[in-house]
């Protein structure tokens, strides 16, 4: 599905993988929040003497033209984006979107404050921790296209692109098409999909509700029918010694670290809840699309896209680490291209997940909600953004999304030979403490597993 030009604006209807994003994101809007509304963020080092201000405000600017989709707008059947067609209209638009909030002192505050996200992408620098922290509802963007887009807006800030000297609404070519174009597909879903194709995504989808329930994390009964509440973060990191052991570990067994993190999130969550009669761990993995779409499609070109699918994941979670290793290996090397993006698969499977995922919803409305804790790596992010750009270094990077069910969203990345792990989560169903010790244990079940199985560099 393409961009269109209509009067005043241009248009693209929502293909079905946007649909599942609008879905997740509306799903908690009558209670005044959105799901997993997402917020990216990296913290600038440089001299006293820099006027950083201006050069964030040309930046950002600069951006709205090489990436209109941060200005783009969702609409119930369709995203909307309109053209900039005179300097002031681009100066106006920044000064709706770029803030400086003085009574906020880093971003993981910043997020707590969170409710329903804005029309369009907003920039925040927080000038007390020279955090820059960038807010997006999640179907405009995902954690590795946040990644990509940081480093981007970097790279305006060290070699900064010349503004248009006319506007007239030609950045709308940079517009991003739907996945469909990118992956040279016919617009899904069909009118008709053949039964096979139906057939292949209900044996994908399947898998999910086969031993129901899920082991999950232990929430207090009297927690169990609260309303969300603010949601926070706590995080850990393993430090630089540690992750170059592990990852010779990882290396020496063939396996990566992405891995053995999931299959240490999965034990550890059994030995966190030990009342729990549970026998499976059973969620939805989050596989990235990018490797998936031919250059340029799969790089810096298409960061503001959700590039993202979530796929069942069914493993014992009662089996041994190495057994849980073995079974999430597989799932990780499954060529998902041709399980669900080839076409004609796709559309049914979406539609199906989304089904899915509404159920989901309204069971964590009851106080039924699953409670299993999601895991997504995003990778080793030294490969994707710099330690200096020009005259400006970067210490602290990260990404954070509002939690408002019963799950714990788990993040991992790699950065300065460090591993970071993120654990998301609403305060109304865990304390801080609680999910401190969690983490904890995911750690230490790591550390214990696998270097008792040997020694050699991976990647996570």
């Amino acid at each position: 599905m393409s961009w269109t030009q209509e009067s005043g604006y241009w248009r693209r209807p929502l293909d079905c993988h946007d649909q599942f994003f609008q879905l997740i994101g509306n799903a908690a809007k009558p209670l005044g929040r959105e799901h997993w509304l997402s917020l990216g963020f990296i913290q600038l080092t440089f001299s006293p003497t820099t006027c950083i201000i201006p050069r964030l405000h040309a930046a950002w600017k600069a951006m709205r033209v090489r990436y209109p989709d941060i200005a783009a707008e969702l609409h119930p059947t369709e995203k909307r984006y309109h053209p900039l067609q005179s300097p002031s209209d681009l100066q106006t638009w920044c000064n709706l979107t770029f803030h400086i909030p003085n009574d906020i002192h880093s971003a993981e505050e910043l997020s707590q404050q969170l409710r329903i996200g804005p029309p369009h992408m907003t920039c925040h620098w927080i000038p007390t921790t020279h955090q820059l922290v960038f807010i997006s509802t999640h179907w405009r963007i995902d954690g590795h296209g946040f990644a990509l887009f940081l480093d981007q807006f970097l790279h305006e800030l060290e070699s900064p692109t010349p503004l248009p000297t006319t506007f007239d609404g030609s950045e709308a070519s940079n517009l991003i098409p739907s996945l469909d174009i990118v992956l040279n597909n016919t617009p899904d879903p069909k009118p008709n999909p053949i039964r096979s194709h139906h057939a292949h995504a209900h044996a994908l989808l399947t898998s999910y509700l086969d031993g129901q329930p899920s082991i999950g994390l232990p929430i207090p009964p009297e927690r169990l029918t609260s309303p969300p509440g603010r949601s926070l973060r706590a995080s850990l990191l393993i430090p630089t010694q540690l992750t170059a052991i592990l990852l010779t570990a990882c290396r020496t067994q063939g396996i990566t670290l992405t891995t053995a993190l999931h299959a240490s999130a999965i034990m550890h969550t059994v030995q966190a809840n030990p009342t729990s009669s549970a026998t499976r761990y059973i969620s939805w993995m989050a596989v990235s699309l990018r490797k998936y779409c031919p250059p340029p499609f799969n790089g810096p070109l298409h960061a503001i896209s959700a590039r993202v699918m979530g796929v069942p994941i069914n493993v014992n979670a009662r089996a041994s680490w190495r057994e849980l290793v073995s079974s999430i290996q597989g799932l990780y090397g499954v060529d998902w291209k041709k399980e669900i993006l080839d076409e004609g698969i796709r559309g049914p499977f979406v539609e199906g997940s989304m089904e899915m995922f509404r159920a989901e919803l309204e069971a964590d409305g009851t106080g039924d909600g699953a409670t299993e804790p999601n895991f997504n790596s995003i990778g080793g992010l030294d490969g994707v953004i710099k330690k200096q750009y020009g005259d400006v270094g970067i210490g602290d990077v990260g990404i954070i999304v509002q939690q408002v069910s019963k799950q714990v969203y788990l993040h991992a990345w790699g950065w300065r030979g460090e591993v970071c792990l993120s654990a998301s989560f609403n305060e109304a169903y865990y304390t801080r403490e609680e999910v401190d010790r969690w983490l904890r244990g995911v750690k230490e079940t790591l550390v214990r597993n696998l270097l008792a199985g040997g020694g050699g560099g991976g990647r996570l």
